[in-house]
């Protein structure tokens, strides 16, 4: 009897083993297929507009077609102030989702409606996020009247500093060249008559005031004329960005375009590093004096966005310390990314499932100057 129970026993075992060793192979298939499957999906960015954004359906974009979210956007691109980056976000943004830009025919800076690429299909474009000066009649012109305007401020010295070596290392403007190298912002802040003279507006001289669309009649003296025209932008820009508090910014915006948080990714571009400088107290009072419409549009801007982050509700820092964190991923991704390999950011209280891949970090490399030049060829084209 004891040896018949063994051998029962025995034969049960045989007979399970037998059956895991087949199994084991098909689990494992199975988990390899799952695998193969989500790394082989990818997009290009200048596919077949329609074959891009099912793909996104599936893997960038949660979006739906009953889901309402901004999409009809006027970005007012403040030269040297972060705004190269906001414009790829919002270009990406746009090309996702089969969107139509305003772009000029020419060059990259929209100075009137008849300079943008035509349009044969409506009356209207979906985006603005090229070089312009502020007009709400160009706006009214060239958008949709549901459009949401929005900008970007920068500090007016770190600003200033970054425009004066990029317009003359870069772009060799004839003013800034003549600068001596030898203390070349301090001589620019020390001096402004001697080598800025060009009248209250220049790439290093209010230029802020400038793209906000003021005109050159105001003087230190009007602050009260100053604050009633930035009381006007205002009401007509939705949210103003700062540069310094960019993270927060992003999550300010996703959550009044009601976008998804794979819609504000972003990786830094058109940077252009250069040394610090230290300056004294009376060179600071000298730079504000000169740049005091600058001083005006920040401040009155920082202050109305800070309004904004308290009335944001309690969940707010949590959400951009989560966007941070995302970033440094997708930056440390981009740097060391290994082809068929995608990030993939699994669903949390602040966003659903979404992958990044080579090529979500190749667009995001991709200048503006780029972007602009690809968009008019397709139009052009008659791809978009």
């Amino acid at each position: 009897m004891k040896c018949l129970l063994v051998l029962i026993i025995v034969m049960t075992l045989i007979i399970y083993t037998f059956q895991l060793s087949n199994y084991i192979p098909q689990m494992t298939r199975a988990v390899t297929m799952v695998k193969e499957e989500r790394v082989a999906v990818s997009y290009e960015l200048f596919d077949n507009v329609t074959q891009q954004r099912n793909m996104n359906s599936a893997n960038i974009s949660t979006k739906t077609s009953d889901y309402n979210f901004t999409q009809h956007i006027g970005f007012l691109k403040v030269h040297k102030a972060g705004s190269s980056t906001m414009s790829n976000i919002l270009f990406r943004f746009g090309v996702r989702h089969s969107l139509t830009f305003a772009i000029p025919s020419s060059a990259n800076y929209l100075h009137k409606r008849s300079g943008a690429v035509h349009r044969q299909t409506r009356d209207h474009f979906d985006i603005l996020a090229v070089h312009t000066r502020y007009s709400p009649a160009l706006y009214n012109a060239v958008l949709a009247k549901d459009a949401v305007n929005i900008a970007i401020v920068r500090e007016p010295l770190d600003r200033m500093i970054s425009a004066a070596y990029y317009y003359g290392t870069k772009l060799h403007v004839d003013y800034l060249l003549k600068i001596p190298r030898t203390n070349f912002i301090h001589n620019l802040i020390r001096n402004p008559e001697r080598f800025d003279n060009a009248g209250m507006f220049s790439e290093t001289k209010n230029s802020m005031g400038f793209d906000f669309g003021f005109t050159g009649n105001f003087t230190r003296n009007n602050t009260v004329e100053i604050n009633q025209r930035l009381d006007v932008l205002n009401r007509e820009f939705e949210l103003v960005l700062v540069m310094e508090r960019f993270e927060e910014s992003l999550v300010l915006m996703k959550r009044l375009f009601n976008w998804q948080l794979q819609d504000i990714i972003f990786k830094t571009t058109n940077r252009n590093p250069h040394k610090a400088d230290t300056f004294t107290q009376e060179e600071l009072e000298n730079f504000r004096r000169t740049c005091f419409l600058d001083y005006a549009v920040y401040n009155y801007f920082t202050d109305v966005f800070q309004t904004k982050v308290q009335q944001a509700g309690d969940d707010f820092q949590s959400e951009v310390a989560y966007f941070k964190d995302v970033i440094q991923k997708v930056s440390a991704y981009c740097s060391n990314s290994v082809p068929g390999k995608r990030l993939v950011f699994t669903k949390s209280v602040w966003n659903e499932e979404f992958n990044i891949t080579i090529k979500d970090c190749q667009q995001m490399k991709t200048t503006v100057l780029k972007y602009i030049d690809i968009l008019r060829r397709r139009h052009y084209a008659n791809k978009y």
